[in-house]
């Protein structure tokens, strides 16, 4: 009993300085990179196995990233919405190769391809045919601050006040498997969680995934508890760290005036493209629900087939079917990316996220049931050694795996 013992302290010893090394080497990173601001939480085998805080979440008040510092996390927070549709999936409220017109209230079409129906698999796949032309971002815009608020079909249908003929392909028609990647299919698929569910978007996503998991995050920055625990975004312009984004400074924005907006005609308000706000430790607990197939702890979100059909590839590239980023992507499931090009050799899913100067990512191994959160508000970006990827994520993500591995 006593060598037992004394075995498993010289464990528990050699693992606290392995840790404490890894550490060392994420904050060379760190330094090297210049970052404003990190999280990183690392799972294995269903548990949080470490974290790491350091930096700034908000330079101008001198205010430390922790535990409990929320990111905007861009385009991770895709996975949350296709989570929240396929409930309603699984539910039998509707099938993926329905034409989602059907549902829309208006015809969704390419006018290019105008008996080419658009199917929920292919704004899930971003195979839709759909791109963010010239008029998406007057759009978005508009979206965010106009009175009345705008249709989403004004941006989709030919006539409509901010269509431009770029927002469609004239190459490649919906259902040809042709991937290119595109917000304003999110933006649509919040609108029919909308429209099926009865509920907005928002508030659906918090009654249904966030409540249930008693995790701290929303659609909605008023609902973040303490507004001094959001990371400000930032880029370096003219030598200077520049707030790009949530840049509250202590004060909680009035709430939005949404009395007018009907639920169902355009849930792009609610950002289910990029707009989630959420910790480390907290988007944590999504990972490991899609590690184990629907399920985080006693909480089943979604059925395991359920989720199962979400991480399973729906397009892969084959050279000329798609827009891959310089092999970024190369294999996308149902908001899901598959990579072996981020840790060469080695199979991740997850998703990626980057605006106003973040960078996100959540990837994990299924193989190996590990798994990789980290954010990041800002630093001095340059494009990736060996891949699509920027390097500061090439080297967080390999080195947390590595860290993974040897446990």
């Amino acid at each position: 009993m006593k060598k037992l013992t004394l075995f498993n302290l010289f464990c528990v010893l050699h693992m606290l300085c392995y840790s404490q090394n890894f550490t060392s080497e994420l904050i060379k990173i760190k330094d090297k990179i210049n970052l404003v601001g990190i999280s990183v939480c690392l799972v294995k085998d269903g548990k949080v196995v470490y974290t790491y805080n350091d930096g700034l979440r908000d330079v101008d008040r001198n205010l430390p990233v922790n535990e409990n510092t929320v990111f905007r996390i861009a385009s991770v927070s895709k996975m949350f919405t296709v989570t929240a549709l396929m409930q309603l999936y699984e539910k039998g409220m509707f099938k993926l190769d329905d034409d989602v017109s059907e549902y829309l209230g208006f015809k969704l079409r390419n006018p290019n391809f105008p008996d080419r129906p658009i199917t929920f698999k292919m704004l899930m796949s971003h195979t839709s045919s759909i791109r963010d032309g010239a008029g998406y971002d007057n759009f978005l815009t508009a979206s965010y601050s106009q009175k009345p608020f705008p249709l989403l079909s004004s941006v989709l249908v030919p006539g409509g006040a901010f269509y431009t003929d770029d927002m469609w392909s004239k190459t490649d028609a919906p259902g040809s498997n042709y991937f290119y990647y595109v917000n304003l299919n999110f933006g649509i698929l919040g609108t029919l969680v909308e429209l099926i569910s009865g509920e907005r978007f928002d508030r659906y996503c918090t009654n249904h995934i966030f409540k249930p998991l008693e995790m701290e995050a929303s659609f909605d920055v008023r609902d973040i508890p303490d507004i001094n625990n959001i990371a400000v975004l930032y880029r370096k312009e003219n030598g200077k760290w520049t707030a790009q984004n949530d840049n509250w400074k202590g004060v909680r924005p009035p709430n939005r005036a949404l009395e007018d907006y009907k639920i169902g005609s355009n849930a792009v308000l609610f950002a289910p493209q990029g707009g989630l706000r959420i910790s480390a430790a907290e988007l944590s607990k999504f990972m490991i629900l899609h590690m184990n197939n629907g399920k985080y702890g006693k909480v089943r979100i979604i059925a395991d087939s359920t989720a199962k059909h979400m991480h399973q590839v729906v397009w892969s590239y084959n050279g000329n079917n798609g827009y891959s980023e310089k092999d970024f992507y190369t294999n996308y499931a149902l908001a899901f990316m598959k990579t072996d090009k981020i840790v060469p050799g080695v199979d991740l899913i997850g998703h990626s996220g980057d605006a106003y100067g973040l960078l996100s990512g959540l990837y994990y191994s299924e193989k190996e049931k590990s798994g990789i959160v980290f954010m990041t508000n800002g630093g001095e970006w340059k494009p990736g050694a060996y891949s699509g990827w920027q390097t500061i994520e090439e080297e967080i993500i390999s080195a947390c795996y590595k860290y993974l591995k040897s446990l």
